[in-house]
Order: C-alpha cells, then sequence, then structure tokens
C-alpha cells in the first residue's frame, strides 16, 4: 500500500535532466552549517569524525552521506540545517578516510559499514533521546537501511529515510558501466584509487593494489572491498550489501525516495511490489530529482530535506504518514515560509 503519491514538481527549469539536476547542486549549492566536530573511538583501535548540531532536544537524527562523499557535502548540511532548524539535534558522521583524516586501520568503508553506523548510534543513545532517527543519501541510505534490516538493532531508531538509495547493488553497478554513465563512474574511481595510495604508505600488502588501475567498480570492489572487508568476492559484496534482498526484515518505517530519472540507478532499485505490500515502506518515486538533487524553485531547502522533515515529524506525532507527499502549502507550513 505505502506508494507515495509524489507531489513534486517545484524544480528548476533549467535542471533539464537527470544529469543536470545531480550535478548542478553537488557544483553550486552551498549550505554552511555551524558544525562542531569531534571524533569517536572505534572498537578496533581506529576513530571516527563526527560533525554535531546540538541544542538538548529530546530527539536526533544520524546523517550518513555516500560514496566518496563527507559530512560537509550539500545534501548533508541542506538536510541537517533543516532538521536542526525543527527541533532535532544532528549526529553527521564521515565514513573511514572520508572526513580529512586518513585512518589508522586498513578497514575503509562500503555499503553495510553497520559496526561503524552502531558507534554513532551508541554515542546518539548515550545522550538520552527518546527517539533517534537515521537518514542517508545514496551509500549512506543504504548503510542506514542495512543498520535496520540487521537482526538486532536498537529500540530507539525509530523510523529511516534513505535518499537516492541503490538498494540494489548489482542493478547500480550494471547502470554505472553504461557508455553514457561512466563519467560518474570513473570519477569515483579516481578518488577511491588516490585512497589506496594513501593506505599503500602504511600497509605493505595494499602496495601491489596501489599500482592497479581500476577499469570499473567490479575490479576495485574484487581487489579493495571484499579482500579487505571480509566478503567472499565482489558477489557476495553486493548481495549481502543490498538493502533490496532482506527488506523483509523491516521492524520500522521507512520513507525510501528515489526519483524515476536518477542516473545511478536501475529499475530493481524501485520496490514497488514490496512497497504495495508493505506496511513500513513508503517509496515515493518522483518522476524528477536525479541523484541527490531534489532541488527547489527559491528555495534552500531541497524536496529530500522538506519531505524527510515531514516523514519523521509525522512518526513523532505517532502518525501514520501519508501515501501523498505533501503540497506546495504544506511545503510552507514545515519550513514556516
Amino acid at each position: 500500500m505505502p506508494i507515495v503519491f509524489s507531489e513534486y514538481t517545484q524544480y528548476p527549469a533549467y535542471l533539464i535532466n537527470g544529469n543536470f539536476e545531480s550535478i548542478f547542486p553537488s557544483m553550486f549549492r552551498n549550505i554552511p552549517v555551524p558544525f562542531n566536530r569531534f571524533e569517536l573511538e572505534t572498537p578496533d583501535g581506529d576513530f571516527l569524525e563526527v560533525d554535531e548540531l546540538i541544542a538538548n532536544n529530546a530527539k536526533a537524527v544520524i546523517l550518513s552521506h555516500g560514496l566518496e562523499g563527507n559530512s560537509r557535502r550539500h545534501y548533508i548540511t541542506g538536510l541537517a540545517k533543516c532538521l536542526h532548524a525543527s527541533g532535532y539535534d544532528v549526529f553527521a558522521w564521515n565514513c573511514r578516510t572520508c572526513g580529512g583524516k586518513m585512518n589508522r586501520s586498513l578497514k575503509m568503508y562500503h555499503h553495510a559499514v553497520v559496526d561503524d553506523l552502531d558507534v554513532v548510534v551508541g554515542h546518539a543513545r548515550s545522550k538520552g533521546y527518546q527517539s533517534v532517527y537515521l537518514a542517508g543519501h545514496s551509500m549512506g541510505g543504504n548503510i542506514s537501511l542495512n543498520y535496520v534490516l540487521q537482526e538486532h538493532n536498537h529500540s530507539e531508531i525509530k523510523g529511516v529515510a534513505a535518499i537516492s538509495a541503490p538498494i540494489n547493488l548489482f542493478d547500480c553497478v550494471n547502470e554505472l558501466s553504461k557508455w553514457n554513465k561512466r563519467f560518474y563512474q570513473n570519477r569515483f574511481l579516481r578518488k577511491l584509487q588516490k585512497k589506496v595510495v594513501e593506505k599503500a604508505k602504511s600497509f605493505e600488502e595494499v602496495k601491489p593494489k596501489a599500482k592497479m588501475k581500476f577499469a570499473n567498480f567490479l575490479d576495485f570492489d574484487t581487489e579493495i572491498t571484499a579482500a579487505y572487508h571480509g566478503f567472499k568476492d565482489a558477489f557476495d559484496y553486493y548481495y549481502r550489501a543490498s538493502p533490496a534482498y532482506k527488506l523483509e526484515k523491516l521492524n520500522v518505517p521507512v520513507l525510501l525516495l528515489n526519483a524515476k530519472n536518477d542516473p545511478f540507478l536501475g529499475r530493481y532499485c524501485y520496490p514497488e511490489r514490496f512497497a504495495e505490500q508493505s506496511d513500513l515502506l513508503f517509496l515515493e518515486m518522483p518522476e524528477r530529482g536525479g541523484h541527490s538533487g531534489f532541488m527547489i524553485r527559491g528555495r534552500e531547502e531541497s524536496w529530500a530535506d522538506l519531505r524527510t522533515l515531514e516523514f519523521f515529524n509525522q512518526l513523532e506525532k505517532n502518525m501514520t504518514p501519508p501515501i501523498n507527499s505533501f503540497s506546495e502549502t504544506m511545503i510552507k507550513d514545515i519550513s514556516g515560509h
């Protein structure tokens, strides 16, 4: 039943397709946020860099970024600002190697680093919040989903918003290998390869990998992700890190906001059949939005920011989120102007 009819139509006219809607905000949208940064130690002797916005609220949101992103990307700062202004404390964490410092251990990150997210959740739990929510863009959406899809997770987690989430990694890898989308793949791989070179300075076993040229994600995930993170191979990783194969384990409400013109996502990233039968998965598929774009003409907030806020607010009131997303009038009510 919960397939949400999306009323997102307020996109700027100059963003003419999914590529423009993805790239333009990535390059030009800038939302400064007065984060306070601190480090959390991990059980394996490493650390996570976390940015926080704290006002002693009773509720908190933990934000997870996308592949080769960080807590200062526009889609995280925009969401943090929107949520914090509406009474949520915010913890925006950085995956290992993404916060500006190279981590101590060999471990980097991937779409299922639920153990690292659990460190941040544990920190939030120690603050005594009445409710904690998870929200993430792209890979961060997958990490958030994989966290609540575990057999055991903390009861404080009241809901999840996953935006532009590639919930089927086989599908996403295949999509980004297409000739007209390799721009995205190659850009990611260049950044990831630099990190492998950095890791090789501290770890002898990585030195042979630092000389490799990764032609595609399958190469990288075979030689790095699977090899150093406990997966048998890249295919084992794609299966185990894809929330699409575990959705029946959902035990909290989830908003999955995936635009139909997202250049990263293939058809298996839109679980319509499951959503139709689920009371917990609210699937919203606007025609437009691109990948982590969703800009609204004349506004600082994105559609993803406001939809996440509305979804969490409904859960805070113990209300079932509506299956029609809000209108322009409701946007004004939510954001106060």
